[in-house]
């Protein structure tokens, strides 16, 4: 079976699956990496606020998409800085991007530096649910879905930060008891990860979603989970 996210960082493979027919919204993103934002830092700032002006977005999120961040061995997750709700403006978009620049610091392969990238995203309001999503179970392989989800804030961060005590929910769903859920949105939320799988043809997926108060879902970020070598893929 290939690998979809072979070779590909966190912002390719979004900026990829946006261009594909999923149930899953891929927000509105724009990445760039270390070399060209020390390049054309201005010309960089100018496309970021035009184009997302253009989608009337008011705030974005700004995430680390390193290259040795997401791999089979390790996700690194949390490693790298992130910055939410940063409004469009100059300044405050230059002070957040060289935060996370500084973050990649702490990247042993210095020659892959200029390399790693910064993803921009567009920051979505009026969410009722959001969390993370395990396609197996991390440690057995047990054909669960595992949904780690924050249904109180509103915020989307909640639960991949760790922060917060409304952070700590979890749903396990039997993978073949799909069409059993009664529940609206973790219908919706289910459906739109099956959907997801098949297009990548993988089952063996760390999801980070949000689901709108109109049950709307939207992906924020996917990767394979990084215990995979130990899970057995259902798809032949």
């Amino acid at each position: 079976m290939d690998n979809y996210f072979k070779n590909k960082t966190k912002a390719e493979v979004l900026f990829d699956l946006s261009k594909k027919k999923i149930n899953f919204i891929v927000p509105k993103t724009y990445f760039f990496n270390v070399g060209e934002w020390k390049n054309n830092r201005e010309t960089i700032i100018k496309k970021i606020i035009t184009q997302f002006k253009e989608f009337k977005v008011k705030s974005v999120a700004i995430r680390s998409s390193a290259i040795e961040e997401d791999n089979e061995n390790s996700s690194n997750a949390g490693k790298f800085t992130s910055e939410l709700r940063i409004p469009l403006k100059k300044k405050q978009l230059i002070s957040s991007i060289n935060r996370i620049i500084k973050s990649y610091q702490k990247i042993k392969k210095k020659s892959s530096y200029l390399k790693n990238q910064i993803l921009i995203q567009e920051m979505i309001n009026n969410t009722s649910l959001s969390g993370v999503i395990f396609t197996k179970d991390r440690d057995t392989g047990a054909n669960y879905y595992s949904i780690n989800y924050d249904d109180v804030t509103g915020l989307t961060d909640t639960v991949t930060s760790g922060q917060g005590k409304f952070s700590n929910k979890t749903l396990f769903i039997y993978r073949s008891a799909y069409s059993q859920i009664r529940s609206e949105r973790f219908k919706t939320l289910i459906s739109a990860v099956k959907n997801l799988e098949k297009n990548v043809n993988d089952d063996n997926l760390d999801i980070e979603f949000c689901l709108t108060k109109n049950l709307v879902p939207y992906l924020l970020q996917v990767r394979k989970i990084t215990s995979s070598n130990n899970l057995i893929s259902s798809f032949s």
